[in-house]
């Protein structure tokens, strides 16, 4: 179907468009399929498109695909997200959460960020054998100690940052893949359907437990990342926390916080909405920021910006 989809229905409209306009190419099909997740054409059908321009775009040019994105339009490197401590199945350890990882938010560029995540983690290394812990490695190259719970890890991550001469919240935040899933599978194991089994320490979480405990380690470390705190078919549990925890801390910008460009439904400056919602995440745009902290925070992203509004 999605071929068939790509030869007739997507073919018709692309015909003769400029291959070098990936954006217009792009809202072409999006807009073709009409629904929030490309339903009716096929999401493999409309990336497979997309890929295929770009890719043909670039070897028009002799570039690199990379290149090719990246001086078309405009596009930056995200923020790196480094995988610092293992757990869960990625470790034999008794942490349950599989990882946790450090974003250098106060990095200047991606080379800096980099560096600066290979100096905590070299930092991470020190803090846990002055403690005794040991410092082999999980499937993925963070640590992987046992701790007395999973909260340990934000402590010595944050113990690790502050030894390195840089600050939390500030210079880094901290982000984690729960693996919800895992929790969500091992409690159906042991009878308990619609529960979170933290196998390794033996604790269960019922779904509203589960969604406090994140609400209380977001509270206490400075998080703004969270992949797979649930279940991935647990669909009333996301509801619920999407509803309690999605304004706050979920790492990207949140329209009702968002009150410099964007007022009474429109930017200001009548730009792209997406665009400035993609961009303003990868430089670490933080939802709950202060009036102040945010205006200084959009001046520096965007200095051609000069009609500022406030809450």
């Amino acid at each position: 179907k999605a071929v068939n989809n790509v030869n007739t229905i997507i073919n018709k409209e692309l015909t003769g468009k400029n291959v070098f306009d990936q954006k217009q190419i792009d809202q072409i099909m999006i807009d073709l399929d009409g629904t929030p997740n490309k339903s009716k054409l096929g999401a493999n059908a409309i990336l497979g498109v997309s890929l295929a321009c770009a890719k043909l775009g670039a070897k028009l040019k002799g570039q690199p695909l990379y290149e090719y994105l990246g001086n078309t339009n405009s596009y930056v490197m995200p923020v790196p997200m480094m995988n610092i401590i293992n757990g869960g199945k990625h470790a034999d350890n008794n942490v349950n959460i599989q990882e946790f990882m450090i974003m250098p938010v106060g990095a200047k560029n991606f080379t800096e960020g980099l560096r600066m995540c290979a100096e905590v983690y070299h930092s991470l290394k020190s803090v846990l054998k002055s403690q005794g812990y040991q410092t082999a490695v999980g499937d993925e190259g963070g640590f992987a100690p046992n701790f007395s719970s999973d909260e340990d890890a934000f402590k010595n991550i944050l113990l690790a940052i502050e030894k390195t001469g840089y600050t939390s919240n500030k210079d880094f935040k901290l982000a984690v893949d729960v693996a919800g899933t895992e929790m969500f599978d091992e409690a159906k194991k042991i009878g308990k359907d619609g529960y979170y089994y933290f196998w390794k320490t033996n604790q269960l979480y019922s779904q509203k437990e589960m969604i406090d405990y994140w609400e209380d380690m977001i509270k206490k470390y400075p998080i703004c990342s969270i992949e797979d705190p649930l279940g991935e078919e647990d669909w009333a549990g996301w509801q619920e926390m999407t509803k309690k925890l999605g304004t706050e801390k979920d790492g990207t910008l949140n329209l009702d916080y968002c009150k410099y460009c964007y007022k009474d439904g429109e930017f200001i400056d009548k730009v792209d909405m997406k665009e400035y919602i993609e961009m303003c995440s990868k430089f670490g745009f933080q939802a709950g920021m202060t009036n102040e902290e945010m205006k200084v925070f959009c001046e520096k992203l965007f200095p051609t910006l000069k009609r500022w509004k406030t809450k």
